[in-house]
C-alpha cells in the first residue's frame, strides 16, 4: 500500500515538473535547461557505483549543476535523491533521465480549434456513433407523427398497468406486514418442514419405484411365466438367445415363484428383492428359515449382476443358475 502512494507521488511530482518546465522553458533558456540536467546526469552516472565518500561529493556536484537553473534549483522532485542521506542515486539517475528526455522532446504541434472541430464532426459523424432504431428508418416529416403515437401507447399501456401495480403494492405491504408479526416465525418454520417432509416421500417413492422397475420382468405383466418350472425355460431360452440379462433376470423369477409354490406364500412383486427376504422371515411355516438361508445368495448374486454390472455374460448366468438350483434342494 505505502509503495502505491509512493509511485502515485512520484508520478504527481512528474507530472507537475512537466508542465513547470513546460511553462518556463522559452527557446532561449531550453538548452542550457538541458545542459543543467545532462551534466548532473553524467555525474551521478558516474559514481553510482562508487564508494559512500565518492557517492556524497556526485550527489553535492549534480546538485550544483541543477543550481544553475532557478526551475531545477527549486525542484524538489529531482533534488530530493541527491539530498537524502545517504543520496540515492540510482533514483536520481532515474529522475534526471526522465527529465532530459522530456527536455528533448520536440514542441507538439498545436492544433487550431477549428480544425478540431471539423476532425472531432468527422469522428462523430461515423456510424458506430449512430445508432439505427425505428425511427431513423423513417422520412423525417413522418418522425413527429411517430413520435406522437408511440406517446399514446406509452400513455394506454401505463393506464392498463395501473390496476395490476396498485395489486401488487398491497400484496407488498400486506406481506411485509406479515413478516413483521411475532406469528411470522412459527407458520415459516412450519412450512419448511413440510416442504422438507414432502421432498423426502416424493424422493423416498420415485427411488422404491425406479429400483422395482428395474427388477421387474421384461415382458407383460399378461404374459409373465405362471410357474417357477416355465420361468427357468424362458431363462434358458433367452441365454441360448446371447441375452443373458434377461436370462437371469427369469432365474431369479423362477427362484422367486418357487418359494410361493413351496410355501404357499404370496410375495409381493412391488416390493424390493431385500424386502421379499424380510418377508420370507416373518412367514410362519417351519422351513421358512431354510428357504431364506438358501434365497439370500440368490438375491445377492442377482443384485450384483442387475445393479452392479454393465456386461452380463454366460458365466454369470451359469452361476446365478448354480445358486438357484441349491434353492431348490431345501425341499427335498
Amino acid at each position: 500500500m505505502k509503495r502505491g502512494a509512493l509511485v502515485v507521488a512520484l508520478f504527481a511530482a512528474f507530472i507537475w515538473l512537466s508542465s513547470a518546465l513546460a511553462e518556463t522553458n522559452p527557446p532561449g533558456r531550453s538548452l542550457a535547461r538541458n545542459v543543467a540536467v545532462e551534466r548532473a546526469l553524467t555525474i551521478v552516472r558516474t559514481s553510482e557505483n562508487g564508494t559512500p565518500a565518492q557517492r556524497a561529493k556526485a550527489a553535492h556536484e549534480a546538485l550544483a549543476a541543477l543550481d544553475g537553473d532557478s526551475v531545477l534549483a527549486t525542484n524538489s522532485w529531482l533534488r530530493e535523491p541527491l539530498i537524502a542521506q545517504p543520496p540515492d542515486l540510482a533514483q536520481a539517475a532515474t529522475r534526471l533521465a526522465a527529465t532530459a528526455a522530456l527536455l528533448t522532446e520536440p514542441p507538439s504541434r498545436r492544433l487550431e480549434p477549428a480544425a478540431a472541430r471539423g476532425a472531432l464532426r468527422e469522428v462523430l459523424a461515423d456510424s458506430r456513433f449512430r445508432p439505427r432504431t425505428l425511427l431513423s428508418l423513417l422520412p423525417g416529416w413522418l418522425v413527429p407523427a411517430a413520435l406522437l403515437v408511440g406517446a399514446v401507447v406509452q400513455f394506454l399501456w401505463e393506464i392498463v398497468l395501473w390496476p395490476i401495480n396498485q395489486v401488487l403494492a398491497l400484496l407488498a405491504r400486506l406481506l411485509g406486514t406479515f413478516i413483521q408479526s411475532p406469528a411470522f416465525a412459527p407458520v415459516v418454520f412450519v412450512v419448511i418442514v413440510l416442504v422438507i417432509v414432502s421432498l423426502v416421500f416424493l424422493f423416498q417413492k420415485a427411488l422404491r419405484a425406479s429400483v422395482v422397475a428395474q427388477a421387474e420382468a421384461a415382458l407383460a405383466p399378461e404374459a409373465r411365466p405362471p410357474t417357477a418350472t416355465d420361468a427357468l425355460a424362458l431363462a434358458q431360452q433367452r441365454a441360448n438367445e446371447g441375452h443373458y440379462r434377461d436370462a437371469c433376470h427369469f432365474v431369479f423369477l423362477s427362484s422367486l415363484l418357487w418359494v410361493e409354490e413351496q410355501t404357499g406364500l404370496s410375495l409381493d412383486q412391488a416390493a424390493t428383492n431385500r424386502e421379499q427376504l424380510d418377508r420370507l422371515s416373518a412367514a410362519p411355516t417351519a422351513r421358512a428359515a431354510a428357504f431364506v438361508a438358501a434365497l439370500a445368495p440368490v438375491v445377492r448374486r442377482f443384485d450384483r449382476i442387475w445393479y452392479g454390472q454393465a456386461a452380463i455374460g454366460d458365466a454369470d448366468y451359469r452361476d446365478l443358475l448354480s445358486l438357484a438350483a441349491r434353492l431348490r434342494e431345501v425341499t427335498e
